[in-house]
């Protein structure tokens, strides 16, 4: 049975391989360990079957940058990783839905992805929602899913990514 925790050190190792894997390139490793080293992530999550890493998912800071210049800080799910063998055993729906309900519990009102179109709106990811803001990545991949009563009324504005996104676009 597949568990979900948060990742320890110990786990970067085989969380860059599993990264490896899925993406099939290194892009995808070093967005990872640029972000852990700039202290951008505010959870990493692996899954785990037997001691086995099998899955990993970040979810990391942002923030809406608005006209005024003023910034609210959002959540923003980035890498999801499931290794070969194991994918469409549900193992990155578990990441992903024990994740938003600890961004939920931590008291985030809304939390912005851009993947695919396909696959993120049944986790409630809404591209027409994620619409209200601006995104270098808008358009249909980008979306939003509030997690907090208002959070459709989040100051609008520009959703910037941490850094490391951009080095890796």
């Amino acid at each position: 049975m597949v568990s979900i925790r948060l990742a320890v050190k110990a786990d970067y190792p085989v969380i860059a391989t599993l990264t490896r894997e899925a993406f099939e390139a290194e892009e995808e490793v070093a967005l990872v360990e640029t972000l852990r080293n700039g202290n951008d992530i505010l959870a990493e999550l692996v899954a785990e079957n037997d001691g086995a890493v099998l899955g990993h998912v970040i979810f990391c800071r942002g923030e809406v940058k608005t006209e005024n210049a003023e910034s609210y800080p959002v959540a923003l799910l980035g890498i999801v990783s499931v290794a070969k063998a194991h994918q469409r055993e549900g193992i990155g729906k578990a990441l992903i839905e024990t994740g938003l309900a600890l961004m939920k519990a931590r008291g985030e009102g809304v939390v912005f992805v851009v993947g695919h179109a396909d696959y993120y709106p049944r986790f409630g990811f809404d591209a027409e929602l994620a619409d209200r803001w601006s995104c270098r990545w808008a358009g249909p991949h980008f979306m939003a899913v509030p997690l907090a009563i208002g959070a459709e009324d989040w100051p609008q504005g520009e959703v910037r990514f941490p850094d490391p996104f951009y080095l890796f676009d």
